[in-house]
Order: C-alpha cells, then structure tokens, then sequence
C-alpha cells in the first residue's frame, strides 16, 4: 500500500478517504436503483420481470444499467 501511494504521489490517509467515500457512493447508488426497481415491479402489480423492468428503467432515462445485471437483483432477497 505504502508503494502504491509514493508512486501515485498520494498520503494513505488521502486514498483511504476517497476509497470510503468511493464506496459510500456506489452503495447509496445501489440502493437508489433497488428503490426504482420495487417502485417500477410493485406499481405494475407484481407482473413485471426483469426485461420489462429494465426497459422501464431504460425510458426513466434515470441510470445506465447492464440487462444482466437486473435479473440477479430482482430474485437477490434486497431488491424486490
């Protein structure tokens, strides 16, 4: 770690900050898409997959999401 700073020319304090805060953000973006995703499965009555969902998602214009990523997501007990 100590190496990898010196040659970035970074403190570890300063990488360790911006790694929490890296990570505090890609979650808060998870949990910004799962609350879409109930959103969109539960107002459409519980009908609606994860190719339906997705396509939802995509006319939201809200995120960029792989269609392979939702399906995992929706059966994932912290989704839907």
């Amino acid at each position: 770690m100590k190496l990898m700073c010196r040659v970035l020319e970074v403190s570890e304090q300063g990488y360790f900050q911006w790694y929490r805060v890296k990570r505090y953000l890609k979650a808060k973006r998870k949990r910004r898409l799962c609350a879409l995703m109930r959103r969109i499965f539960h107002s459409h009555k519980r009908r609606y997959g994860s190719p339906r969902v997705w396509k939802e998602l995509g006319k939201m214009k809200v995120i960029a999401i792989l269609f392979s990523k939702i399906g995992p997501k929706m059966r994932g007990t912290y989704c839907i």
